[in-house]
């Protein structure tokens, strides 16, 4: 004899978000919202998600400017080495590079990238999150839409889809577009230490 299967609520599948609360300004705010940190052999490490004891701050040039060596340890209840908080932001916006060109990259091989001002127009259409080359030429800029970010020099943007140059990429993919947009946001605002 089966068992019949009861189907389950629409409110039992959904999950709250999570809430972190910001080191620096201590307002609340959803986990994806926020910069995970922690300490890894005295040294602090940043990652969209952090296990175990972790510390938590906004995505915003005043909390990331905020980070300052007695509110880390206190939060995070150790001894770090973070002599120079200058040379940690700016270590901080090249991986938050690194990180979009990843995406970039992924979203390239997983055939979720649009590449070129000719296919522009369809992500644009779908919501996408479009990244134009800093060295672009003004009118292909606007020709991108006023949604487009400026990031990288076109030969890095390039590298990460394996070609010579890329001025403009777009990204059609969800997943992809959110993690790429989570550490572009960090990079743009880790503009004050460039």
């Amino acid at each position: 004899m089966q068992a019949s299967i009861k189907p389950k609520p629409d409110n039992v599948l959904r999950t709250k978000p999570s809430v972190r609360t910001c080191v620096v300004c201590r307002e609340s705010s959803p986990a994806k919202e926020l910069l995970g940190l922690k300490v890894l052999n005295q040294m602090l490490v940043a990652d969209e998600k952090v296990a175990g004891r972790g510390a938590w701050v906004h995505l915003r040039a005043a909390c990331l400017d905020g980070l300052e060596l007695d509110l880390l340890e206190k939060a995070l209840r150790t001894k770090i080495d973070f002599e120079n908080q200058k040379a940690w932001l700016t270590n901080l916006r090249l991986l938050a590079q690194k990180r979009v060109l990843e995406c970039v990259g992924l979203a390239r091989r997983s055939g979720k990238l649009l590449i070129g001002l000719d296919h522009i127009g369809k992500a644009k259409a779908h919501g996408s999150l479009v990244l134009c080359a800093d060295d672009l030429a003004d009118g292909s800029i606007k020709k991108c839409g006023a949604h487009a970010r400026q990031f990288c020099s076109g030969d890095e943007l390039g590298k990460a889809v394996g070609r010579q140059w890329a001025g403009v990429v777009g990204f059609c993919d969800v997943r992809h577009r959110g993690r790429a947009f989570f550490w572009w946001n960090l990079w743009e605002q880790l503009s004050f230490v460039a």
